[in-house]
């Protein structure tokens, strides 16, 4: 077999819709799928006569998926087996799901795991880096010729994969047809347009012959065998040819010699289903229904197995169904914990030019109003914050001392109201808590306020934000009222 292996660069926005109809909401697939190439090369289909049948309807030529890639290593879907702690990143911690011990899960039992669904990683030497793959939004309408103008009820909305972005896909080709290798990468090689608005100024692409390096199969571990999916897989039943999601062992492995079964307990699996158009018929082929990439099967077997990556499944020569055994990324320590540290695009220390740098750093726009204005968005984020923290923390220290039989959502309702009215942080002391007819000194407020140490409580939240500054405290005291006023809303409900 030969690997013709390329790298596709995005000289403009491509669309290319997760979903075949053109109304409604619609997303960009964050990769480009082997039909695509394949539809590059048939468009020589009368040039190649009789090898026609043998390269596009064969199985022997195999148009790989191209993936959002970086450096040496072509990136691959993060797998849906990676979970980590819910209010933490990837990168903090990641847990294989079907290596996590029974003592392990025990332990995390109060934790809410949440699943890696998203991304593109380099897995590169135990680090898996983040690949970018930005989108663009915009809206287009069709022209009205007569009029000239836009066409009424005619407005579209596309999601596009930003210009710039790189990709590497390999393309198998078998050894009876390995003398159509080099007519395939002439086809190939060169500047094309690929998925939707071809005809406007969308899905321009350029394809070159890149080297590059891919993660490969291993050893199966304590009897257990991964089947990582790196590209969708369809699967077909074998007593009724319809798609199904559940394929057998033999089909995931294509070694009917293995004693085994799949443990759907540890497996994690997400689908897909979509009818892809074809452009030289002018109608949807038959609707392609299987598995998302990024899932992965666990196999139970009674001996260790391996075997190098391979395509299974059907639909192969449009790039579906590479699989790769027991990866290095999915190996994990007795508890679970995932061998492979996962970073963002940005690690920490690599810091990325911002627009206050540029204009910092540019003596004639030093003094502009564009950098002041930069500066007091900045700091106002940064406010906002400190703002989320303070007010978080107040409550969960204090919100028991408000649950109780009497409401008290009206009483917050009315300190967010004052709070609103004042300008100073002096302003804000005096109407609320440092004179006699302020209003938590007086009246009906002031029974409820004195009970509990309620009052105390907010006037020393009030007075600590004296030094913050007025602007500050202002919103601090709206935002603390705003959040009390729903939770004494709700638990009187309850």
């Amino acid at each position: 077999m030969k690997a013709l292996k390329m790298r596709c660069q995005l000289l403009t926005d491509v669309i290319l819709n997760q979903k075949a109809a053109s109304e409604g909401p619609n997303q960009t697939l964050d990769f480009i799928p082997g039909s695509n190439f394949l539809g590059i090369v048939a468009q020589h289909y009368q040039e190649l006569k009789a090898d026609s049948l043998l390269l596009f309807h064969s199985g022997h030529v195999r148009f790989g998926d191209a993936h959002p890639s970086s450096g040496q290593f072509r990136g691959l879907k993060v797998p849906a087996s990676m979970f980590y702690p819910k209010l933490e990143t990837p990168a903090d911690k990641c847990y294989i799901h079907h290596w996590i011990s029974p003592v392990e899960k025990q332990r995390l039992r109060d934790t809410q795991l949440k699943q890696c669904r998203s991304g593109y990683y380099s897995f590169n030497q135990s680090v898996a880096k983040k690949i970018d793959t930005n989108v663009n939004f915009a809206i287009k309408s069709a022209r009205d010729y007569e009029t000239q103008s836009s066409a009424n009820s005619q407005l579209f909305g596309y999601q596009s994969l930003q210009k710039g972005l790189t990709l590497y896909f390999t393309v198998e080709v078998d050894v009876n047809c390995e003398r159509l290798s080099s007519i395939i990468q002439n086809y190939l090689t060169g500047i094309h347009r690929i998925g939707r608005s071809r005809s406007a100024q969308y899905g321009l692409v350029d394809i070159q012959p890149y080297e590059f390096d891919e993660v490969t199969s291993g050893p199966s571990k304590d009897n257990l065998i991964s089947v990582y999916a790196d590209s969708r897989l369809i699967f077909l039943d074998d007593s009724t040819g319809e798609a199904t999601y559940r394929p057998t062992v033999t089909q995931l492995l294509k070694d009917p010699n293995v004693d085994g079964k799949i443990r759907w307990d540890l497996s994690q699996i997400r689908t897909f289903r979509y009818s892809p158009w074809n452009y030289a018929r002018g109608c949807f082929d038959t609707e392609r229904t299987g598995i998302e990439s990024g899932s992965v099967f666990v196999i139970e077997a009674k001996a260790n197995w391996t075997h190098d990556s391979q395509y299974i499944g059907n639909y192969n020569n449009e790039g579906f169904g590479r699989v790769i055994y027991n990866p290095d990324f999915l190996h994990a320590d007795d508890n679970g914990v995932a061998q492979y540290l996962l970073q963002s695009s940005s690690p920490d220390g690599e810091h990325k030019a911002t627009l206050h740098d540029y204009l910092s750093d540019n003596p004639q726009l030093k003094s502009s109003e564009l950098l002041q204005y930069v500066q007091d968005r900045i700091q106002e984020e940064n406010d906002s914050q400190e703002i989320y923290s303070m007010v978080n923390d107040w409550i969960e220290q204090h919100r028991n001392q408000f649950i109780s039989t009497e409401s008290f959502s009206s009483q917050w309702s009315t300190i967010r109201s004052k709070a609103m009215d004042c300008y100073t942080h002096q302003e804000m002391m005096d109407k609320i808590v440092n004179n006699n007819d302020s209003y938590l000194n007086h009246g009906v407020a002031k029974d409820k306020w004195s009970k509990r140490k309620r009052r105390d409580d907010l006037e020393k939240f009030i007075v600590d934000l004296g030094p913050k500054g007025d602007i500050f405290a202002r919103r601090a005291l709206i935002n603390l009222s705003s959040e009390m006023a729903k939770i004494c809303r709700k638990e009187k409900q309850s």
